[in-house]
């Protein structure tokens, strides 16, 4: 099995008077994270949303370095470990920021795993926000909920190192509302879900579209306009693609994240929200498809 990243964005967009919270976003440099849909918010809500030249917080390498020296060359994180990483008030992060937008990468990794971002002092949520294979490198985009004493917790399943750059934040009071991480689909027989539903849906045929009930689940609420989310496709049968876009909406010519045969591949999407709270995703190839949220904005 082997992990493939999507595409790095290749062009900066640039930052404009009446830009949504969602495609500043995008403009920080995150990479990792796909948008499909601009949703409406207020002038409020946007200006709240602050992008920072991107600083290092944590890189736990021998020959690392961080934007502060803090957290720095602490060693291979131990498999099972959690490694508890200060977010606010540093890199230009607000002290009362609520959320942070990261760019998470592991390196070396000593086998097949996972990393979960969440907040300190919550529990540790069944999700995932990257995977890697042995001595892979992969990074993905995670718009984190900052926990107590302004930290922010990653939990590696096997040995690796870890690199955290962080991009802009959100402040407390903010439009943008981070969660826990909570799983909304496992297509896979073993998987589980936040609520027990969309589980066990079995491997998703080539073609076909998927409709994904996102509102009033995992803390999301009824009115939420987009949500922020981490899509996996796993042991796809061949090489292939996602899209993810609001459902009552016409397929658009675009990819959320892109894989190959026997890949798992994981991406940070923002979309908007479509008709009934739902959220299509329509796969090119058969695949399984793990869905987690992180967060969302309303009106």
């Amino acid at each position: 099995m082997s992990v493939v990243s999507t595409d790095q964005v290749k062009t900066a967009i640039r930052r404009r008077r009446g830009m949504s919270a969602i495609v500043l976003l995008a403009c920080t440099g995150l990479f990792g994270i796909s948008v499909w849909h601009v949703a409406s918010t207020s002038a409020a809500s946007t200006r709240s949303f602050s992008s920072l030249v991107p600083a290092r917080l944590l890189d736990t390498r021998a020959d690392g370095g961080t934007v502060d020296g803090g957290f720095v060359a602490g060693g291979l994180r131990a498999a099972g470990s959690v490694t508890e990483l200060v977010v606010a008030g540093r890199g230009g992060v607000a002290a009362d920021a609520s959320t942070a937008v990261l760019n998470v990468t592991v390196t070396d990794a000593s086998g097949a795993g996972y990393v979960t971002v969440f907040p300190c002092g919550s529990e540790r949520p069944l999700a995932s926000s990257l995977n890697f294979v042995t001595g892979s490198t992969v990074a993905n985009g995670v718009v984190a909920r900052i926990g107590a004493s302004g930290r922010v917790c990653l939990f590696v399943s096997e040995s690796t190192h870890l690199v955290v750059d962080v991009t802009g934040f959100f402040p407390a009071g903010a439009g943008f509302t981070s969660l826990v991480p909570a799983r909304l689909l496992d297509s896979r027989g073993e998987g589980a879900t936040v609520d027990g539903t969309f589980v066990n849906l079995g491997v998703r045929p080539a073609g076909s579209v998927t409709e994904l009930k996102v509102t009033g689940r995992g803390g999301v609420a009824t009115n939420a306009t987009a949500a922020v989310l981490n899509v996996t496709a796993t042991d796809p049968a061949g090489e292939g693609y996602v899209t993810v876009y609001p459902c009552g909406s016409a397929r658009p010519l675009a990819s959320s994240l892109n894989f190959m045969p026997g890949a798992t591949v994981p991406n940070g999407v923002i979309t908007r929200v479509g008709s009934s709270g739902r959220v299509c995703l329509f796969v090119s190839t058969a695949t399984h498809l793990v869905v987690d949220v992180a967060g969302y904005f309303r009106r």
